[in-house]
């Protein structure tokens, strides 16, 4: 996984007290207010998981279960710097298959 420096999830995934991260594939026809809830704004604002359907993880994290096809959890075992991205090599710990949908690709910026 990898995420800009500037963005709130680089300092959840950094934190010496978390070094565990979830990634959520979500499916093709998740609404833009899902994908936006999560996105750039991040920066400015504090993740609210309210009315957002999710659990707590077997390595606790919040895993995105609304819209979503698969999810891995995973803890962190190192990081690269990039310049202004961090990537995070994790150790998968737990994958799961939730439907079998078209997954959402986004577009690179």
């Amino acid at each position: 996984m990898s995420t800009n420096k500037q963005n709130f999830t680089h300092s959840l995934t950094h934190s010496e007290k978390a070094w565990k991260f979830t990634v959520s594939v979500l499916s093709k026809d998740t609404p833009m207010e899902l994908i936006g809830h999560f996105g750039l704004d991040l920066v400015r604002k504090l993740i609210s998981f309210e009315n957002v359907n999710y659990e707590v993880g077997d390595i606790g994290v919040l895993i995105v279960l609304g819209n979503a096809i698969a999810y891995t959890e995973a803890e962190v075992v190192n990081e690269v710097d990039v310049g202004t991205r961090t990537i995070f090599i994790g150790e998968v710990v737990d994958v799961e298959m939730l439907q079998d949908k078209e997954p959402y690709l986004c577009s690179p910026l």
